[in-house]
């Protein structure tokens, strides 16, 4: 019900009223054309979902509303990539003349070409000398650290071994992977085959650390405390798979919880169009 509250003089004359009945009308039409120009868009939206939903091979479409909706209702809060790269800049970061990117993009189990262009264009602005992954799977992310890090940077990575299944983790089709095609055959990536959780660090002054291992409250918890006591004054711990909160990731929970004890953790945001559902926390 909508309430309107007028101040109309005491005395009214008949053409006195009818100029403020229409006036009343104009502002009650200038105040509802937004809303009802929003409504129809909102409608239309509905109506194309529905249409969506029923026509074949839409899954991973669907899918994507399931991700986007999940970034809407992540309850972080969100800043635009470039609004963190002028944080960075301040705090002594020099924008990059170029960012590389893989030309596959992205690979199994990486997420999607914002996720992976955000991760690069962060790490291409900070320039890490000393970089450490929890979740290498196939490899992608691995290379986009490597690739843009410092050219003297060590990258150490962790993922289970080859064929390795574990409880208390998550997606078990992408543990233990046979086969790494995109990890860059460097010396200065060290990929360290063992179960995070049982792993016993011998890394310190990380400038830069991406976490996206199992994604189970107990996993994240474990990543994210190791690589806390490891970082270096202005480093960037980035998560990935920030909101979403099905198929048993708690990685959204846990980061609630940190911006809950103080931590002022951020998701970035790439582009209207964009999924990304990347967080990053400066230490």
């Amino acid at each position: 019900m909508l309430h309107l509250s007028l101040s109309l003089p005491s005395t009214l004359t008949p053409g006195h009223w009818t100029l403020c009945s229409e006036a009343v009308v104009m502002s009650l039409g200038d105040a509802l054309r937004p809303k009802a120009a929003s409504l129809a868009a909102r409608l239309r939206a509905l109506e194309q979902v529905i249409a969506l939903s029923c026509s074949r091979g839409a899954g991973p479409t669907l899918r994507v509303i399931d991700y986007l909706a999940s970034v809407h209702e992540s309850g972080l809060r969100k800043l635009p990539l470039h609004d963190f790269q002028d944080l960075l800049a301040k705090h002594g970061a020099a924008w990059p003349s170029h960012v590389a990117l893989h030309p596959h993009l992205t690979g199994f189990g990486s997420g999607t070409t914002a996720d992976m262009a955000a991760l690069a264009s962060l790490v291409a602005m900070r320039r890490p000398r000393q970089v450490l992954e929890f979740g290498t799977c196939d490899g992608a992310s691995t290379w986009h650290l490597w690739a843009n890090a410092a050219p003297d940077a060590r990258i150490t990575t962790l993922d289970l071994p080859p064929g390795a299944r574990v409880n208390g983790s998550t997606d078990v089709e992408l543990q233990g992977p046979r086969a790494r095609p995109l990890l860059p055959a460097a010396d200065r990536v060290r990929l360290i085959e063992q179960d995070s959780r049982s792993w016993v660090p011998d890394v310190s002054d990380v400038d830069f650390c991406f976490i996206d291992a199992g994604h189970s409250y107990e996993c994240v918890k474990n990543d994210t405390e190791k690589a806390l006591t490891l970082m270096a004054t202005g480093g960037i711990v980035v998560w990935h798979d920030a909101s979403w909160s099905r198929d048993g990731y708690s990685v959204n929970r846990y980061l609630r919880e940190l911006c809950a004890s103080g931590r002022d953790i951020v998701l970035l945001e790439t582009g209207p169009l964009d999924l990304c559902m990347m967080a990053c926390l400066m230490v």
